[in-house]
């Protein structure tokens, strides 16, 4: 008969009392057959040059838009792309799928399952940044909910290579097992997969997700591992790619250290006694060729400030401070000469080198838990999350332009079904002058042109 645990999920996903009885009539194999991928904590990824390798920054290089004649006005378009087909009731395992779609039509172009020995932790809103792949060099890197990193040609979707992040995979096999024959129950794994990929000439970094949290460096087309950096990572923080000098370094980012790594080799350049403490997981910091905004803490001192510093090859250098400070609420930003991030139900605008407050504008209190208060900038303008602020109390997001002296006039809200992770951000994603949204239904992506 099907364990407790299958009974009890399957009650709190509402299914009928026709399916519970089908349920109790499966062994532990018709069970795992009987899964199916519930939500997951992903972002949509396009697959185009134009995309920077951050989430949150996108086509630095276009061209800005007047504020006249091409002011933001998004229209939706027609389409919607379906990410899982098939019914969305689950149990224990999870199929985990890679699905590319036409931009301008949302049609399927390729679905590749990666794996069905995943878990599906996706039903309690907690996936994190970890669930969206990166795309680099002809290549989709993923994290499988099983602990395995997949290499996916981007143009047919073939599977390369496999990498089992250990000893997470181990664990996750046992939990699974365990939970399938209806040992024990699975664990909700709530931090799992908060932190993303990063990746940049031809390698990939990836969190081992494993106190005290190594970065692995692999070969992104063969999957060979080229370095290991131990006890640099973090539960809740993404890696940053930091360029300087012609070469590419990785910052790796705790609550009372930052470690700057070389890319290629894994050397270490210099650790800083200042880390990020973001109570917040996953509301990364911000880096730029010259500085880093952060919610900044050392071992001798207590509370949470926000500080800015220069950053070069000698270290972090302190420029400014605010607070102490309440919560980080969003992630930092930073472009050129600017920074923008979420204080007090404000979008701010402000120096990075000075922490002078250069504009403000009222975007509404967007909590944390189930907010996705993102701050993504494209081609001249600012995006971001707006929750209750249509005539009707709608959700959706808030356009604005990155200058400071016209964020408030051509600040504009649109009604958009967005996901609503758990203290985590899914940023949109940006290619060809159109905008794409996780949605928090049905497994959709809702695109929206920018003209």
């Amino acid at each position: 008969s099907g364990s407790v645990y299958d009974i009890v999920r399957a009650r709190q996903l509402g299914l009928s009392q026709e399916d519970l009885l089908v349920l109790r009539g499966m062994n532990s194999e018709e069970r795992e057959e009987w899964h199916q991928e519930r939500e997951r904590e992903a972002r949509p990824l396009p697959g185009d040059k134009s995309i920077h390798i951050d989430d949150e920054l996108a086509d630095l290089l276009g061209d800005t838009p007047g504020l006249l004649e091409e002011e933001a006005a998004p229209q939706i378009l027609p389409l919607q792309g379906n990410l899982v087909r098939g019914h969305e009731r689950w149990l224990v395992a999870a199929t985990d799928v890679i699905t590319a779609m036409d931009a301008e039509t949302g049609k399927t172009v390729w679905q590749t399952d990666l794996t069905d020995q995943g878990l599906n932790f996706g039903f309690f809103g907690k996936g994190g940044g970890g669930r969206t792949p990166v795309y680099h060099d002809g290549m989709i890197i993923a994290y499988a909910s099983s602990a395995q990193i997949f290499g996916v040609e981007a143009q047919t979707g073939e599977v390369r290579w496999t990498y089992n992040v250990q000893p997470r995979h181990e664990r996750h096999m046992n939990y699974l097992r365990d939970a399938l024959e209806g040992v024990r129950m699975a664990a909700r794994f709530n931090r799992d997969m908060l932190v993303g990929l990063v990746a940049a000439d031809g390698i990939v970094i990836v969190d081992d997700q494993h106190a005290p949290n190594s970065y692995i460096a692999l070969d992104v087309h063969t999957g060979e591992e080229i370095w290991v950096a131990p006890a640099v990572g973090s539960r809740g923080t993404t890696p940053k790619l930091w360029r300087h000098g012609g070469k590419t370094y990785v910052l790796g980012i705790q609550a009372h250290h930052l470690t700057l790594l070389d890319l290629a080799s894994g050397e270490q350049i210099w650790q800083s006694n200042y880390g990020h403490r973001s109570p917040t997981c996953a509301f990364n910091l911000g880096i730029s060729d010259d500085y880093v905004v952060m919610a900044a803490g050392s071992l001798d001192e207590d509370g949470r400030k926000l500080s800015g510093f220069s950053i070069d090859l000698k270290g972090l250098h302190k420029l400014w401070t605010w607070g102490p400070i309440d919560e980080f609420r969003s992630n930092a930003l930073i472009v050129g000469d600017r920074a923008y991030m979420t204080v007090d139900e404000q979008l701010r605008c402000f120096h990075p080198a000075t922490g002078e407050i250069l504009a403000e504008v009222p975007i509404g209190n967007i909590r944390p838990a189930g907010g996705n208060p993102f701050i993504a900038y494209y081609g001249g303008w600012i995006f971001t999350r707006a929750r209750g602020v249509g005539e009707d109390g709608e959700d959706g997001f808030f356009v604005m332009h990155a200058d400071p002296e016209h964020m408030a006039s051509t600040q504009r809200f649109f009604t958009a079904d967005l996901a609503q992770p758990y203290y985590t951000l899914i940023f949109p994603a940006f290619a060809n002058s159109t905008i794409f949204f996780r949605t928090d239904h049905s497994y959709k992506i809702e695109a929206y042109q920018l003209r």
